[in-house]
């Protein structure tokens, strides 16, 4: 898998297809990939309140993706150029609010070494602690521990 752009980027809540913050991935110039799923068993979707989102006023949800031990989560891989990353850590507040690290994921019958954005912090305005592999605009779908 060959590409110019240096970075793939793994996304599994509002920055994928259809979502609320859909257009500030198309900003970043993103070739997308495929759909992925974490190699690892090693992260849990949450649910967290949110009544905005940089940019746009969005009452509703957001996830979150937690290094502990919990479940292949599925998303979407893009790859970006260093412009494309810089607008995506813009979004995310790297350092505030996630950390930006790498992870395998599989896509296409292919290993590949991506960021995702992790969340720092999430004892704020938690409303749901139950686990989840992914999320979409019609739902979680649900996968308990």
């Amino acid at each position: 898998m060959i590409h110019n752009k240096p970075h793939f980027v793994f996304v599994y809540g509002t920055l994928k297809q259809g979502h609320r913050n859909e257009h500030v991935m198309q900003q970043a110039r993103p070739d997308f990939i495929g759909l992925a799923h974490s190699c690892e068993p090693s992260f849990d979707i949450i649910v967290q309140a949110s009544d905005s989102s940089i940019g746009k006023f969005t009452p509703g949800a957001f996830v979150k993706a937690l290094p502990v031990q919990g479940f292949h989560i599925e998303g979407e891989l893009y790859c970006v150029d260093e412009q494309g990353l810089a607008i995506l850590d813009e979004l995310e507040q790297v350092g505030v609010y996630y950390n930006r690290e790498r992870h395998n994921f599989r896509v296409n019958q292919q290993v590949i070494n991506a960021w995702i954005y992790i969340r720092i912090d999430l004892s704020e305005h938690v409303t749901d602690t139950s686990p989840y592999v992914a999320y979409n605009n019609k739902g979680l779908r649900v996968k308990w521990r």
